[in-house]
């Protein structure tokens, strides 16, 4: 959260009522991103951005898919924090692309393994 002036904490003290309603406003307009957000965040999943900077360094500044090496995140622009869906522990940084096609393999990797056992 960034600082307030003096000027926002007092006009926020006196006018409580237009604080909730605005506060209220603004979380319905939100509300999916706010709820994935707070999840994410209880998860542990989430990255401050001085973690996620010493982690792409780590990573050697591209993608952590051993497979892809991008440099450039693609798809929004933001790199996006992998996880393991079950554990919710922290894996790497991905490229829009890895991120998409992972989450899709870990989400139906039977079929995928039984396509190539009786397809090879």
């Amino acid at each position: 959260m960034h600082p307030q002036t003096p000027y926002l904490r007092e006009w926020k003290k006196n006018n409580p009522e237009k604080v909730k309603k605005y506060s209220h406003t603004y979380n319905q307009k939100h509300a999916d991103t706010i709820l994935s957000y707070n999840r994410k965040r209880k998860r542990g999943i989430l990255l401050s951005p001085d973690e996620a900077t010493a982690q792409f360094i780590k990573q050697g500044c591209k993608c952590g898919m051993p497979l892809c090496g991008a440099t450039e995140p693609g798809g929004v622009g933001t790199w996006h924090a992998d996880h393991n869906p079950i554990t919710h522990k922290f894996r790497s940084l991905l490229c829009a692309r890895c991120n998409l096609h992972l989450g899709i393999y870990e989400k139906h990797k039977s079929k995928f393994e039984s396509y190539l056992e009786n397809n090879g």
